[in-house]
């Protein structure tokens, strides 16, 4: 059916009632009108009304007058087409095309469902359906066209851009906590140098002692081997230096001290041999603590939870805080140890710096002196021997005779404790030989432990590297996104 006649036919049927209502209008005006404010009221609402109508009719009107243009204009088109087809096999070309075009397959591509239902009965809508908001609907949760799936990539960008920015973020903090980490490991590298330098410097005071103790015991050796030595003497110094013990503690050593002094009171000539010995025990004792103190000491620093926290770094983010706190206890722990350890160190170093050794100098000068004025009064003796008689001459060599036969069985005894002695000595050397090798050891040790904090710092720094790169990287990707979802 033709809809220009009936366009036509409607336009005639509005021009017919405009013509009515104008008639009725004259007809009105040529009565001789009641004034009715009331009715003109009525009137002048109802010619409102009815312009209005006849306003929306002529807009109609317009529409369907450049619809039709654009039907001409589209039936013409078609005709020029089919016009210039001279061969029959284009004809059928066309017409298979032109049957081709589907609008359904078309609405299924972009919303998921073909378009040949009605709206109400279409889950995913379709070109032409709105809902009662009056807006188009296209798509659906379980529609596949390019709409819903557009739509749907769009909520999936906008999550994934919100958790990126909530992942750099959580990125940002840990990278402050893992900073705080870092500069706590840096203190606690800082101490460890620290008490690295005070090992040494007592490694080296450790080092001045023994050479004391290896030339008392060579000083003993001589003084024991001395001529000049009276049996009674040696058997003192035998007595006194088998009742030699190491003490323990500072009053021990104290304690020592004053029997070896107790002893001594008795001697002339080799007190200061003595006094050697005794200064020589007490050097190896004061290294023996010294060495138990730094081995004591180097097993209470602990580095495997500061290993373990550098290690647990790698892992996920969720783990970064819990493996932080357990830093930071680590840490606190390492610091409450060093301080122990550094309290551990003044006291040692206090205790090293209480000797007597002033005193025991002067003691050994005073008897230096004293032996050599009795060696200077025993060559005097001998010398008025040899100025006497001929009779008392003989006499005293007969007495220096048989005295030289009695020193010569105590000698025996002598030697024989001469060498217990000397073999106590050894003992006590290699004692001291063992010390020094256990303390380079520890220090060996120590050293170990600070080169892997070290290297573990530089695992640290690497891995802020990386957090670093991987901010960079997905701040790139969220630019991106943003992009796409701009």
């Amino acid at each position: 059916m033709d809809s220009s006649s009936l366009l036509n036919t409607e336009i005639d049927n509005i021009h017919h009632e405009f013509k009515m209502l104008l008639d009725n209008l004259r007809n009105k005006i040529s009565e001789v009108p009641t004034l009715d404010p009331k009715e003109m009221q009525e009137a002048l609402e109802k010619i409102r009304k009815l312009h209005a109508d006849f306003m929306a009719e002529e807009k109609k009107v317009k529409d369907a007058e450049r619809a039709l243009e654009n039907s001409m204009d589209t039936r013409q088109e078609v005709k020029d087409h089919l016009s210039s087809c001279i061969i029959l096999g284009d004809m059928e070309v066309l017409e298979k095309n032109v049957k081709a075009l589907s609008v359904a397959k078309l609405n299924k591509n972009i919303c998921g469902a073909p378009g040949d239902e009605e709206c109400s009965k279409s889950e995913c809508g379709g070109a032409l359906c709105r809902d009662f908001l009056g807006q188009r609907e296209c798509g659906g949760p379980t529609c596949k066209g390019s709409v819903p799936v557009s739509h749907n990539a769009t909520e999936t960008a906008e999550q994934v851009e919100n958790d990126l920015i909530d992942l750099l973020q959580k990125l940002g903090d840990s990278k402050i906590k893992i900073n705080e980490a870092k500069q706590m490991t840096q203190g606690t590298h800082e101490q460890a140098e620290k008490l690295q330098k005070k090992i040494t410097d007592s490694k080296k005071k450790f080092n001045r002692e023994k050479n004391d103790t290896k030339d008392l015991i060579n000083r003993v050796k001589d003084y024991l081997t001395d001529d000049m030595v009276a049996p009674e003497d040696i058997e003192n110094l035998v007595n006194a230096v088998l009742a030699f013990q190491l003490p323990g503690s500072p009053d021990d050593i104290r304690s020592m001290i004053q029997n070896i002094r107790g002893v001594l009171t008795n001697f002339t000539e080799f007190k200061e041999d003595l006094k050697k010995l005794k200064d020589q025990a007490k050097t190896a004792q004061d290294l023996l603590e010294k060495a138990q103190d730094i081995r004591d000491r180097t097993k209470g620093i602990d580095v495997t939870d500061i290993k373990k926290t550098m290690a647990d770094t790698e892992n996920t983010q969720d783990k970064v805080e819990q493996d932080l706190e357990k830093a930071k206890e680590s840490n606190g722990m390492a610091d409450q140890m060093i301080k122990e350890i550094e309290k551990k160190l003044n006291n040692i170093e206090t205790n090293l710096n209480s000797t007597r050794t002033p005193e025991m100098l002067e003691e050994i000068e005073a008897l230096k002196n004293k032996t050599e004025m009795n060696r200077e009064q025993a060559e005097q003796a001998k010398a008025d021997a040899d100025a006497a008689l001929g009779l008392d001459k003989v006499n005293v060599l007969f007495d220096k005779l048989k005295n030289g036969n009695i020193n010569q069985g105590n000698n025996e005894v002598a030697n024989e404790r001469l060498k217990n002695i000397t073999m106590e000595a050894e003992k006590i050397a290699k004692y001291v030989q063992d010390q020094i090798q256990q303390i380079d050891d520890l220090e060996k040790k120590i050293q170990d432990l600070i080169r892997n904090k070290e290297d573990k710092a530089k695992e640290v720094a690497m891995l802020l590297e990386t957090v670093e790169a991987l901010q960079k990287e997905i701040a790139a990707r969220v630019d991106g996104y943003i992009n796409c979802t701009s």
